[in-house]
């Protein structure tokens, strides 16, 4: 993302933004990456890293609003 970092909360299988303010920044910098790469600790305590290719997530997230907004 750019290089830019952002620490998310934690629990079970899950991570999570802090708050609204986090969680809006990291969708805008996914909407503008290439890439996306997260690091983590495993349960055991071992580290690992992966990454993601975002080419179009742009346009899927487009594609989410659209139909979630048909539903209401």
């Amino acid at each position: 993302m750019s290089g830019q970092r952002y620490q998310l909360v934690g629990g079970g299988g899950d991570a999570w933004a802090a708050d609204k303010r986090m969680d809006a920044a990291i969708v805008a910098a996914m909407r503008s990456a290439g890439e996306m790469t997260v690091s983590a600790r495993g349960a055991d305590g071992r580290g690992f890293t992966n990454t993601w290719s975002l080419d179009g997530a742009a346009t899927a997230m487009d594609a989410a609003a659209v139909g979630c907004a048909r539903l209401r």
